[in-house]
């Protein structure tokens, strides 16, 4: 298995976030267990403040739970964090960057920091976005969309064997979702695992292989390949099925 997140709990004051999640299909434990393998793209689906930004913030060790274990290729991932992350791209809800820095010299600085050469293989990736010529520009003056479109790209310069993606859509204009899906496809075609995190029924639908959904923190159904759990809630899409499980209809 290329990661879990394995008997997690997570709570913030009084308020327990995570409890009894399991995207494991045997699993019947009070506690949270997701897992990716390569070569697959796993769906956390959910309605807003269901846990899943807190799955994935505990993921990449920006939250440490009360109980449970982060786990790649079986291996803890606290015995050496720097070695994981380093394998990991990581697009969070809300991106955070040097405001002040222009987009080169941001790539420059992430690039660095993973110790490979600068600009190194990085224009295919922004070619992708239409984002070569706002580059020389501080990032915050760019968009929702382009600094949607550079958060992924960075995530995805070095090649990562995990993708740890948290609602990568938003703000993209449907050309731009088109490009992310086909980037996305083809990491996954070479080998990476990827867990999205996202209520885009939609998208779920068209990339992923499983799909698990949380409400109120515990995962309600799955997790499970797409058309079993099509079939066995008797459902045409992945939005009714969404619908149904979650209680809208």
């Amino acid at each position: 298995m290329l990661f879990e997140l394995k008997g997690i709990w997570k709570s913030f004051g009084s308020k327990t976030v995570l409890e009894d999640l399991s995207l494991s299909v045997d699993s019947g434990d009070e506690d949270l267990s997701l897992s990716v393998d390569s070569g697959e793209v796993v769906g956390l689906l959910g309605p807003n403040g269901a846990g899943k930004t807190t799955a994935l913030r505990i993921a990449v060790h920006l939250l440490r739970p009360e109980r449970g274990e982060v786990l790649f290729r079986g291996k803890n991932t606290r015995e050496a964090p720097a070695e994981y992350l380093a394998k990991v791209g990581y697009v969070p809800e809300d991106p955070l960057f040097y405001e002040h820095l222009t987009g080169w010299e941001l790539i420059e600085l992430v690039n660095s920091l993973r110790g490979h050469g600068p600009r190194g293989g990085s224009q295919r990736l922004l070619k992708a976005f239409d984002l070569l010529d706002s580059l020389s520009s501080p990032v915050g003056e760019l968009s929702k969309g382009q600094r949607r479109g550079l958060s992924i790209a960075i995530a995805m310069l070095h090649r990562p064997d995990l993708l740890l993606l948290d609602e990568p859509t938003s703000g993209l204009d449907p050309g731009h979702v088109h490009t992310f899906k086909r980037l996305l496809k083809n990491a996954v075609k070479n080998g990476a695992g990827a867990l999205l995190s996202t209520h885009i029924t939609a998208l779920a639908e068209e990339v992923c292989q499983r799909i698990a959904i949380i409400k109120e923190g515990r995962i309600v159904e799955g997790p499970a390949d797409v058309e079993d759990l099509l079939e066995r809630n008797d459902s045409q899409n992945v939005e009714e099925l969404f619908l149904r499980v979650v209680g809208k209809v």
